[in-house]
């Protein structure tokens, strides 16, 4: 045997002898030839809803709820209602039910895609004074949980004496 056959062995043997020591296993597998493959994608998009707020006096603010014609399919809508502030003392963020339409949370909630108006607002106690303002922000929702742009609404209620005003302004961004 040629030196450098017994060196190849020499080699050989060493690469075993430490594979075995520091526990690498040998395996079959192995690429004889070049692999590929092909993915197809496309892309939607969940379109924003189409939206009004309209301004409560006595009542809750009413925020209507569409989808639009194009795009992907609407699974249902994500609302959020936020304050700038504090609310006074004495006010509470209205809950519930109020004139037939159901009132969102403070915070997030889900509205199935058939939902087509819900509400929001404050009660607060007769002759109260002060204000409380804040935002809605309405997304809607696709397959897969994906959002559209967010439609967002500047609202405000005040109350002096008895008076009560309130606003509700298009959208904002």
């Amino acid at each position: 045997m040629s030196r450098a056959g017994k060196v190849a062995i020499g080699l050989v043997s060493v690469a075993a002898l430490l594979a075995a020591l520091i526990g690498i296993t040998w395996s079959d597998a192995g690429f004889l030839a070049h692999e590929s493959a092909r993915l197809g994608a496309t892309a939607g998009v969940v379109p924003p809803a189409v939206t009004t707020c309209t301004p409560g006096v006595g009542g809750p603010h009413i925020v209507t709820l569409a989808p639009t014609a194009e795009g992907l399919p609407v699974t249902g809508y994500r609302v959020t209602q936020e304050l700038d502030a504090d609310l006074p003392a004495d006010w509470t963020w209205a809950v519930g039910e109020a004139e037939g339409v159901p009132m969102t949370p403070w915070g997030d909630s889900f509205w199935p895609a058939d939902q087509a108006t819900v509400g929001f607002g404050i009660e607060l106690p007769f002759l109260a004074g002060g204000s409380a303002s804040g935002t809605t922000t309405i997304r809607a929702v696709g397959p897969g949980g994906w959002e559209s742009a967010a439609t967002t609404y500047d609202w405000s209620i005040s109350a002096s004496w008895g008076v009560v005003t309130s606003t509700c302004e298009a959208p904002v961004g």
